[in-house]
């Protein structure tokens, strides 16, 4: 059975981690830092990645902690030089969801610990390589110790 390392915890990596669970493959989440965020990095979720959470039954409860917005203006030198409008777009999502960025990280983190994936905190990735059509990896775990695994 193939088996797939996610490298990095954050809301990419976490949706990653969830459709391989969905689709039944097998896969370890390692991220170097030993907590989630506590900040941001973006402003909101877009329609697309809504329609993501969608896929793996998750689009309710990331609408319901964030807030819908079905327009955005950017401004520069007190000029608006952008205009994002959903309201017309062909989705069942035509708006962007402005939820902070640890919140939506929870949501999936919480999806895969119910699915019993738990994310492998303070593990860092060191070193890989590719040999045969796998990849042998070198880590260190939360306590700095070293560690190898192979994955497909």
């Amino acid at each position: 059975m193939k088996k797939v390392l996610i490298v990095g915890a954050g809301p990419v990596g976490l949706i990653i981690g969830c459709y391989l669970n969905k689709y039944g493959i097998d896969f370890d989440i390692i991220d170097k830092n030993t907590h989630s965020t506590t900040w941001s990095k973006a402003l909101s979720v877009s329609p697309a990645t809504i329609k993501a959470f969608h896929g793996l039954a998750l689009a309710g409860e990331l609408t319901a902690q964030g807030k819908q917005v079905q327009s955005i203006y950017a401004w520069y030198k007190n000029r608006k030089f952008l205009h994002i409008d959903n309201r017309h777009l062909p989705t069942c999502y035509p708006f962007h969801v402005s939820i902070p960025q640890p919140r939506t990280e929870k949501i999936l983190e919480t999806a895969l610990a119910e699915a019993g994936q738990l994310v492998k905190r303070g593990h860092q990735l060191v070193s890989w390589r590719r040999e045969e059509g796998r990849y042998h990896v070198s880590l260190l775990d939360d306590a700095r110790r070293a560690c190898s695994a192979t994955y497909d």
